[in-house]
């Protein structure tokens, strides 16, 4: 998924997702540790 600043979720809205917000922008870089991405993701999800 794009980050917020290209990415709007139209076709999401249009088939009736629900937005759940944003990630922190974290990945896992191992198993105790996560680096900050600065790349926040939108979460949907479908009733």
């Amino acid at each position: 998924m794009k980050n917020r600043q290209t990415h709007t979720g139209t076709l999401y809205k249009a088939t009736n997702w629900q937005p759940l917000g944003f990630t922190k922008g974290h990945k896992r870089h191992r198993r105790d540790f996560h680096q900050d991405t600065g790349k926040p993701k939108h979460l949907w999800v479908r009733p």
